[in-house]
């Protein structure tokens, strides 16, 4: 069966990095997985370590050529700016990843659509919710110490100066992954620190890491993810909008001394249980399947 993913840019950013573990489980399935980038959004032309981690696990890479959609038995959509190049008879799954971009909304009739959170799953009426899976083979446990000395910001946003100052005044480093790193480094830099800030997959992939993991994002704070509310902020996608708290300097200088390296083996446990990619796989060879 082959499966055609569009995407718009060839980036790390959230939605890319979900697309290859998507590819990555749907192979598992033998899946013939080719790969559509439309330069929708920012594309670096000489940015090609995500193309080149692609084609690891993809048949076919396709930048700006014709494409022949009808040769493919499903097509997946992430943005709606690709909507109305598919003929009408594909059969077609989109996936929303969020709530304040429009582009991650369809506005034509798909034969499934998934939302990434419970959250999405009800606003936009989904059919189905399947959250953020990631590899747990790829992202490992590694050593933590005691104290907390080293951050990893990851977000390709700039550090919110009031993380910047409560790291400062408590001497912790900060060390920011932006979006032009890839995957391989990222697993080298959560080798390297304690914890880890962020929302989205960069909880996640932090989680998996055995890290503590603060979640941090537009919406604002949810705290140190602990295991008695993880399933509440989850149905959020961990982006901050379940306890949506506002802090300045002296609230993260607080937040932060709360720093558990057990929270870091609970995590891994977490990760396992709520958001291991091979859950996610199982459940979209089902969707797929279902189509048929």
């Amino acid at each position: 069966m082959k499966i055609l993913i569009i995407l718009g840019h060839n980036r790390f950013t959230g939605v890319n990095t979900w697309a290859l573990d998507l590819i990555k489980s749907l192979t598992k399935y033998k899946y013939e997985v080719d790969v559509e980038i439309r330069k929708d959004y920012k594309f670096i032309p000489h940015y090609t370590p995500f193309i080149s981690l692609l084609s690891d696990h993809v048949s076919n890479i396709i930048i700006s050529q014709p494409m022949f959609y009808n040769n493919y038995d499903v097509i997946f959509l992430f943005y709606n700016t690709h909507e109305h190049l598919i003929p009408d008879n594909c059969k077609t799954i989109f996936i929303i990843h969020g709530t304040d971009f429009l582009n991650y909304q369809p506005i034509k009739q798909h034969n499934r659509c998934v939302g990434i959170s419970n959250q999405i799953k009800q606003l936009f009426n989904c059919d189905e919710l399947i959250v953020n899976g990631v590899d747990l083979s790829l992202f490992k446990p590694s050593t933590i110490r005691k104290k907390l000395k080293i951050l990893l910001y990851l977000d390709r946003h700039k550090i919110p100066e009031p993380l910047n100052l409560a790291c400062k005044y408590l001497n912790i480093k900060i060390i920011h992954a932006k979006g032009t790193y890839t995957q391989s480094n990222i697993v080298d830099l959560m080798s390297q620190v304690d914890a880890v800030v962020g929302y989205g997959r960069s909880v996640y992939e932090g989680m998996a890491s055995g890290k503590p993991v603060l979640v941090y994002g537009n919406y604002g704070c949810d705290g140190w993810v602990k295991e008695y509310d993880f399933v509440d902020i989850l149905n959020n996608n961990c982006n901050g909008s379940y306890y949506k708290r506002k802090l300045d300097v002296d609230d993260l200088i607080g937040l932060l001394t709360l720093y558990n390296t057990e929270d870091g083996n609970i995590n891994r446990r977490l990760a396992s249980t709520f958001v291991n990619y091979t859950h996610m796989g199982v459940k979209f060879h089902n969707l797929i399947q279902g189509l048929f």
